[in-house]
């Protein structure tokens, strides 16, 4: 017996969806195709983790970060390897349930900001409140992990931009908490 084709109706997630909401779209999906998508997701097992959003969606946006990481990043035109902070948030939007997410930052805004919040609080050592573009993650062994710290730390205000020019670029961005 040959197996039917299944039609499968398009569908682009929106840019950010619970697993809550996923699960229902999947659900209400099911009526217009012959998987049976509750059963399917059934006892599955999830993916960890945040969905990454862009910056910009995160303008006076008010969140609070739960956990923030260190990561290697791109060498810059001198060949030196600069890292990257990835905040974990939390939001509660005006309507809904809370949003869960991640941005990344590798800029002296966002990730300077959060290396002198990390140095204040004695996490990280004080050499870091004089020179906050040092660099926190360090190569490693591939048992160890990226350098990652809990905290609650609030952006009332959410994000905002700063917007520029100069010798490097024409249009440049920087964002900070706000």
């Amino acid at each position: 017996m040959a197996p039917t084709e299944v039609q499968i109706p398009d569908f682009v997630p929106p840019k950010e969806m619970s697993i809550a909401d996923l699960m229902a779209a999947a659900v209400a999906r099911s009526t217009t195709s012959t998987i049976d998508f509750k059963a399917l997701l059934a006892n599955a097992d999830v993916v960890e983790g945040r969905a990454l959003v862009d910056k910009a969606s995160m303008i006076g946006m008010p969140h609070i970060i739960t956990s923030v990481a260190f990561h290697k990043g791109v060498k810059d035109k001198e060949g030196i390897s600069h890292d990257f902070v990835s905040c974990e948030f939390t939001t509660l939007p005006s309507t809904g349930a809370p949003i869960e997410g991640v941005y990344n930052d590798g800029s002296t805004g966002i990730r300077r900001q959060i290396v002198g919040y990390l140095a204040s609080k004695g996490i990280l050592p004080e050499g870091y409140t004089a020179e906050p573009d040092t660099s926190v993650w360090v190569e490693h062994t591939e048992e160890e992990t990226d350098p990652e710290f809990s905290i609650k730390f609030l952006a009332p205000r959410g994000l905002r931009v700063s917007e520029y020019k100069n010798a490097f670029v024409d249009e440049g961005k920087t964002y900070y908490l706000a």
